[in-house]
């Protein structure tokens, strides 16, 4: 998106399992009701919070409400094809840079609108994210993995990074307990929205 535009509705085609998490990046913000709304009652959102280098884990806590460009992990209580919200949305360019968020420990969550190659090597070390037992950040393969869009994968800020997997670790925010572990052109005629990240 080149420009800021408004739309009437807003619509996003991509494919979630039901009560698996998976990454998300969106364009615009959606407050708790809207995200029910697209994705049903009981739908989960988690932002990455630090890293524990020494436990190979990444800290998450659930939130409220999705910011516009900024990568999220989410789990839905049903399987998502499709869905839409009608409220009148306005929808800011596109960052000249990937989305992204920096996060404590040394790592930051990034995403991508157009799909794009990571890679760990020298140059980058990127860790793609997988389903698999509530969710883990996996070492790439050095040839690359595709970064599909409206997806997020984690990229150490330094070079020196070793591990090869990361396991995403849910922290209650209201307590000091861990609260899962491994699982846990403006008109009346305005557009109607619609991504597709399959």
């Amino acid at each position: 998106v080149t420009q800021g535009f408004k739309t009437k509705a807003f619509g996003l085609e991509r494919h979630y399992n039901k009560d698996q998490r998976s990454t998300i990046c969106l364009p615009i913000a959606l407050n708790s009701n809207e995200i029910t709304t697209l994705f049903g009652q009981g739908t989960k959102v988690y932002d990455l919070k630090s890293v524990d280098a020494a436990k190979y884990t990444i800290n998450a806590t659930e939130v409220t409400a999705i910011e516009a460009n900024h990568p999220y992990i989410i789990e839905v209580p049903q399987t998502y094809n499709f869905g839409n919200v009608d409220v009148t949305y306005n929808v800011a360019a596109t960052p000249d840079e990937d989305p992204s968020n920096a996060f404590e420990g040394g790592y930051t969550f990034y995403s991508n609108y157009e799909q794009k190659t990571i890679y760990y090597n020298d140059k980058e070390k990127c860790y793609n994210f997988g389903a698999a037992e509530g969710g883990r950040f996996y070492r790439v393969k050095v040839a690359g993995v595709a970064a599909k869009p409206f997806r997020g994968y984690i990229k150490a800020d330094s070079s020196s990074s070793k591990a090869t997997m990361f396991t995403l670790n849910i922290v209650d925010d209201t307590t000091t307990g861990i609260t899962d572990m491994q699982k846990k052109a403006e008109n009346s005629d305005a557009p109607v929205y619609t991504l597709s990240g399959v």
